[in-house]
């Protein structure tokens, strides 16, 4: 499990040893859950999720991004990249459930909801969680602005972040503090270059 949780923090990027950030966090626009721009060839990105509360949690995995648009009972989604595909698949809502094909026993996938519906928005939008394939559990996030994002880690970890002086400080359990400077463009989180490391760049992923 630890060399699993240190590959994922070297994929990150975020990786340089602090002195230490003894100063109180201050309020930044940095909180909410941003996914890296930079994917390796098979997928594989990182997602962090700043909490208000001081707490931030990342993991790896793969990430693969999709427009959307609801037509009735079914959703048109087409799969972004060099060949983009488009699929059209039957739909409900049941309570906390998202059912995809809910007529079709072969392909019929339930889902759960884990975050509430943005207000004044189609029931559809929000995280769904289920159980993928591979043996773990996958989120499939359907965002106000018409994209969707499935994300199925491999592994996870959390711990605290401060921002002072457009400085990010992360200390996880057990390991040394990382800290860099980033910089917030609108929806772009830049996790800038330092001797160590090159600029790394993220998007925010809206609810």
């Amino acid at each position: 499990m630890g060399r699993t949780i240190t590959i994922i923090v070297v994929a990150c990027l975020l990786m340089i040893s602090a002195s230490g950030l003894t100063a109180a966090s201050e309020p930044s626009d940095i909180v909410g859950k941003w996914a890296s721009v930079t994917r390796t060839k098979g997928g594989l990105g990182a997602r962090y999720n700043f909490e208000e509360s001081g707490v931030v949690s990342i993991s790896f995995g793969a990430l693969v991004d999709f427009d959307y648009r609801i037509e009735g009972q079914s959703i048109k989604t087409t799969l972004k990249g060099d060949k983009e595909q488009t699929d059209s698949t039957p739909f409900e809502i049941r309570g906390d459930k998202l059912i995809l094909n809910p007529s079709d026993p072969d392909k019929r996938q339930e889902m759960t909801r884990t975050a509430v519906t943005a207000a004044n928005a189609h029931p559809i939008v929000g995280i769904w969680s289920y159980k993928h394939y591979t043996g773990g559990m996958a989120t499939m996030q359907y965002t106000t602005k018409g994209l969707a994002q499935l994300s199925v880690p491999f592994d996870s970890l959390s711990g605290k972040y401060k921002v002072k002086d457009q400085v990010l400080h992360i200390e996880f359990d057990g390991m040394s503090a990382l800290e860099r400077k980033f910089r917030l463009e609108g929806d772009r989180l830049l996790v800038l270059p330092d001797d160590k490391n090159k600029q790394e760049e993220y998007l925010r992923v809206h609810p």
